[in-house]
């Protein structure tokens, strides 16, 4: 397996600024640091070490103003053992900043090819433009439906004390299942399959599944509140069991 971590460069603190201290939400991790990255970068390599595995690649979203000032340099020097590619980002518009989203995801794509194992990526949302975890999420996205596996999800707090290196995946997964259920309402609608079930007598099971799509699949669409929504989809969860379970039972007699 290879680690990659994708993020997008931020700036360092003033050197006559007190150093940072960061822990994680389990309270055993410690770090000082002066950049957000720095963060969340070592948090992953002191994540990664207690299975005996490294960091071995980054990508990152760079500013022309960073590589010329030398702040690309300076976060080289941070984590000497790590090759850092990287895609210029330009500053402006954030339809500007979204196009180079493919570029780089064809990096991390020709990455991949060049492996002889699977690829890992861990992602670091916190650093850059106020916009650049709108750029992470679908690219995140976009290299999960390309067949990558997902690692960590991390953003590193400023905003509570202690100063914290969260796991924000539940972000990612809460997109998916928006996701998801824009896909349902276009796609799964059950009028179709209730016609297709008219003038038989399917089982009490078939029914309650049946029911529990239609029950989603309205709750969806009249925008109901996000508790109806998950006790929808709780019960619709249940219904799949409890028939994925008699069709078990079915195919042993």
């Amino acid at each position: 397996m290879r680690n990659v971590v994708i993020f997008v460069l931020s700036p360092f603190d003033k050197d006559d600024k007190p150093l940072n201290d960061f822990t994680d939400q389990t309270g055993t991790f410690h770090t000082q640091t002066r950049q957000t990255n720095e963060s969340c970068i070592k948090y992953l390599l002191w994540k990664l070490a207690k299975t005996n595995e490294t960091i071995d690649h980054a990508f990152a979203f760079i500013t022309p103003d960073f590589l010329a000032n030398g702040v690309y340099d300076k976060f080289k020097q941070l984590f000497p053992d790590i090759h850092i590619d990287y895609v210029t980002l330009p500053k402006g518009l954030v339809q500007d900043a979204m196009q180079t989203i493919p570029k780089m995801h064809d990096k991390l794509l020709a990455y991949q090819k060049q492996q002889h194992e699977e690829v890992r990526i861990h992602v670091d949302i916190t650093g850059g433009f106020r916009h650049a975890s709108m750029m992470m999420l679908p690219l995140t996205q976009l290299l999960r439906y390309s067949g990558f596996t997902i690692g960590e999800i991390l953003y590193a707090n400023f905003s509570v004390n202690p100063k914290m290196v969260e796991d924000a995946s539940n972000l990612l997964d809460f997109t998916s299942l928006i996701g998801g259920a824009e896909e349902f309402i276009s796609l799964g609608s059950v009028k179709q399959i209730q016609k297709y079930f008219e003038g038989t007598k399917p089982s009490l099971r078939v029914q309650n599944l049946l029911a529990n799509m239609a029950s989603l699949s309205e709750t969806l669409s009249v925008c109901g509140s996000y508790k109806s929504t998950e006790n929808a989809l709780s019960r619709l969860s249940n219904a799949i069991r409890i028939y994925e379970e008699s069709q078990k039972k079915r195919k042993k007699h």
